[in-house]
């Protein structure tokens, strides 16, 4: 499915070729081979590296570098933002491993629907009541402006006026309270929910 990232290394033992077939981003792992830097599996092949060893080679591995992870991360991230949601083929698989989906948007609900309905698949739709709990962490805001996370009340409004059996079949609504934060925020998002959404 297409919403699944996996990032690893090559301490893994999947080479670069495999990655592309597989899908799956490898972070090359650094060595200093006689004081100069290579990576593994970009200009370093296995072979190599064995032949290094016979030879009696200086050799001492190190890690990825935090900013290299962070780059492997972030470039990983801006190739699944730019999908919109669900592909007509990740509902085909999900309506036979899931017994309930949330769309994120009104256009995925609508897109989708039908197939929950056929595949007997209860689903709901992800609302954002812009209120924000964070404080200090709005990096990690699924309310803060611009956020893409869930239906605002404007959004969801215009849909209704446009189609007001959007929601039809419909089960549930969903939001979002970070998991580190305490009862008194998840309550306080509610209350923003029930006056908003209600």
């Amino acid at each position: 499915m297409g919403k699944v990232a996996i990032l690893t290394d090559s301490n893994s033992g999947i080479t670069q070729a495999q990655s592309k077939e597989l899908g799956v981003k490898v972070i090359p792992m650094p060595f200093f081979i006689d004081g100069e830097q290579y990576f593994e599996d970009i200009n370093l092949t296995q072979e190599e590296f064995y032949e290094k060893l016979k030879q009696d080679a200086d050799i001492s591995t190190s890690q990825p570098s935090i900013g290299e992870m962070q780059d492997a991360f972030d470039e990983l991230l801006k190739e699944f933002q730019k999908e919109h949601g669900f592909t007509d083929e990740d509902m085909d698989e999900l309506v036979n491993i899931c017994d309930h989906v949330v769309f994120n948007s009104v256009s995925q609900l609508k897109k989708h629907k039908a197939r929950c309905i056929e595949g007997g698949v209860s689903f709901g739709l992800r609302v954002n009541p812009e209120f924000s709990t964070q404080g200090d962490h709005a990096i990690y805001d699924p309310c803060a402006p611009g956020s893409r996370l869930g239906v605002t009340l404007k959004n969801l409004k215009a849909a209704l006026k446009e189609e007001p059996d959007v929601l039809s079949g419909m089960e549930g609504i969903h939001f979002h309270t970070l998991c580190e934060q305490n009862s008194d925020d998840l309550e306080a998002t509610l209350k923003a929910v029930e006056e908003k959404f209600s």
